[in-house]
């Protein structure tokens, strides 16, 4: 790559991994055959900031302030959302896809809907007082996730506002982290990663903690469980918290892979 990557996606029916960011295009590799060159099968106006894939179809979100559809066999998308700010953070569960852009907004629509030509979103709110670094759809469609710089995380129920909360998390003190990332467990509980080099477990049922795991020193960008959840990957690399000025006092970017144990990500009983 001559850019930054800025997200990465596998897709769901083939062999295939996908990877996009500052050089405004989305590339795709089929991993039964390394020798072949990535191919573009998606290109923007600006920078690409997240990609996803659902069925066949790859959906990427710019600071061109777009959505777009993919099928990897036209260079034009097959749809395209027209936001009217940048794209920060997307997800896709089901039919639900959940859009984090700046401006604090976030906007829900019906990938049913979507494909028949309808692009106004079903739901939309601005969740949180302060810039949005990710959204994630729970895994049962009834909500999603929203996380911010202000060390904040939205529970954000769809047309149920009296079940949605907020509650404060990677903080220290006076000391406040940017919530860089969520990811679902296959049993409903989540983790959040931070840039005070921390992972936390929860469980939002019953609004608890399940485990605060030992801090990193160095920020931690993003995480994913695989999908039995019996493992968790994070990439701890600096994430800009404290400005440009301070990269070169980081430490080297690296990918940890740890075993899950049962018995920190199991719900609690209220």
């Amino acid at each position: 790559f001559g850019a930054p990557v800025l997200s990465t996606a596998a897709s769901r029916s083939g062999p295939y991994v996908f990877a996009a960011g500052c050089d405004r295009q989305a590339h795709m590799w089929n991993l039964q055959r390394p020798d072949m060159k990535p191919t573009v099968v998606a290109k923007h106006g600006g920078a690409i900031k997240a990609i996803r894939t659902i069925n066949d179809l790859l959906i990427t979100g710019s600071w061109d302030k777009t959505v777009s559809f993919w099928d990897g066999k036209s260079s034009k998308p097959g749809i395209t959302i027209s936001l009217g700010h940048k794209v920060f953070s997307l997800d896709v569960e089901g039919n639900m896809l959940v859009v984090g852009t700046a401006e604090r907004e976030v906007k829900v629509f019906d990938v049913r809907r979507l494909l028949q030509g309808n692009t106004d979103p079903a739901f939309q709110c601005v969740p949180l007082k302060f810039q949005l670094r990710s959204v994630r759809v729970m895994p049962d469609q009834k909500g999603f996730l929203a996380s911010s710089i202000s060390g904040r995380v939205r529970v954000e129920y769809v047309g149920n506002a009296t079940s949605s909360f907020s509650y404060r998390c990677h903080r220290d003190g006076d000391n406040v982290y940017s919530v860089n990332n969520t990811t679902f467990h296959p049993n409903g509980c989540f983790a959040t990663c931070g840039s005070d080099g921390g992972i936390n477990f929860w469980d939002k049922d019953s609004k608890q903690r399940l485990k605060a795991f030992p801090r990193h020193n160095n920020t931690i960008s993003a995480a994913e469980f695989n999908p039995n959840g019996t493992l968790l990957a994070y990439a701890v690399s600096y994430d800009y918290t404290m400005g440009a000025a301070h990269t070169a006092k980081t430490l080297p970017n690296e990918i940890y892979v740890m075993k899950v144990a049962p018995k920190d990500i199991a719900p609690r009983r209220r």
